[in-house]
């Protein structure tokens, strides 16, 4: 009720004195401001009534004010209440805190979010308004302490694809890429790969050996892609198809852009949260975490081989294996690490958008870091 009339009285400004008097407080005009435009008036008659009823409005809704005032400090207090956490483990603590407001301009979009998924998507909120973070809804659950199970994360989904104003974000990386985890993203990558490479489904043993998943979890993660349309279940295995799911009809929305790519960060040894690109990776080391020591993990697109980068103080300690490179393409999608000049090489001629250029855009790690490090100093220089 007190939100109602709140709104109501700044829609009446200009109608009323009560309105104007309101108005005054919420510093669009002063008081006394209020009291010279009434001593103003043409018509000597109305001024002893008018400032009347500008002095009794003031102070009738005075308490009215102080009330709607502290109901907005607490929705916002909780809208970014799961989001300070989030905030500490990335490292973002002073820029998440400035994405607030955007969290609470919101609200009318995430009225469908409640309970733990409310939670949830304030969290994500605060992290996705932080360049380059991409952090994932099972992510998020950890920063929370909470535990989301199958069908929140199928419900969420839903919800952030009919609600794509949220962020940026989903507008830009589709919203399957912050639900499925990055196991997830890992088996999906290895069905598409293997059926594409072999013209016919893994089967079920396969995928647990070379992946190292138990068979039982690996099941369980099938029926979750399929439930959401990555997959479709065909209810059984043949001779045609040893795996017993085909692709569904939303694989699209999998597999656009950055998809099922994952590039994730542990800062400090804290919590993990994914980041946009192998680019935007290094823009990352060289500014925000320039201080920090970070694990950064990801996969050769090609081969599904682990590729490990530890930075230390803005600096490269180790990769693993020593000879991974990154490719530089443009777009998010086009930039990624591979386990080996040759790796790189032939993803990059398969790629139309790549292929066309007569060299490769394949660079040594170390030395495009210190490149950005460099570029982004100069930016910092230029806005100062």
């Amino acid at each position: 009720m007190r939100e109602l009339l709140c709104t109501y009285t700044a829609s009446c400004t200009w109608q009323n004195p009560f309105a104007l008097a309101y108005k005054s407080r919420v510093s669009y005009l002063s008081i006394s401001n209020a009291f010279n435009l009434v001593c103003g008036m043409k018509d000597r008659s109305m001024r002893p009534r008018l400032i009347v009823q500008i002095t009794l409005a003031v102070l009738l809704a005075f308490p009215l004010l102080l009330s709607c005032g502290q109901k907005q400090a607490d929705n916002q207090n909780s809208a970014t209440g799961g989001s300070r956490q989030a905030a500490a483990t990335s490292g973002s603590t002073q820029q998440a805190t400035e994405q607030a407001p955007k969290t609470a301009a919101t609200e009318p979009a995430a009225a469908s979010f409640v309970g733990i998924e409310k939670q949830l998507i304030d969290t994500l909120l605060v992290m996705w308004g932080v360049k380059g973070h991409l952090t994932s809804i099972d992510q998020a659950a950890k920063m929370l302490g909470v535990t989301v199970g199958d069908s929140v994360r199928a419900d969420m989904l839903k919800k952030l694809n009919d609600n794509l104003t949220l962020s940026e974000k989903l507008s830009r990386y589709r919203p399957a890429t912050f639900v499925l985890t990055n196991r997830e993203k890992l088996i999906a990558q290895y069905i598409i790969n293997s059926e594409k490479k072999n013209s016919e489904f893994p089967t079920m043993k396969q995928i647990a050996a070379d992946l190292k998943i138990a068979e039982p979890e690996l099941k369980s993660r099938l029926k979750f892609l399929a439930d959401i349309g990555l997959l479709y279940d065909l209810g059984q295995s043949d001779a045609t198809n040893k795996l017993g799911y085909s692709f569904g009809g939303n694989l699209v929305d999998f597999t656009f852009d950055v998809g099922l790519r994952y590039h994730v960060f542990y800062v400090d040894n804290e919590l993990p949260f994914n980041v946009g690109c192998a680019k935007e990776a290094l823009y990352l080391i060289s500014t925000e975490f320039a201080k920090n020591q970070v694990r950064y993990e990801t996969t050769d697109l090609l081969t599904l081989a682990p590729v490990v980068v530890v930075f230390n103080q803005g600096l490269v300690e180790s990769i693993t294996p020593p000879e991974a490179k990154l490719v530089e393409g443009g777009s998010c999608g086009h930039n990624n690490l591979f386990v080996s000049q040759q790796s790189g090489d032939i993803w990059t001629k398969v790629q139309p958008r790549l292929a066309q250029q007569q060299i490769a855009p394949v660079y040594d790690i170390r030395e495009r870091l210190a490149q950005i490090a460099e570029q982004s100093k100069q930016q910092s220089g230029d806005g100062k």
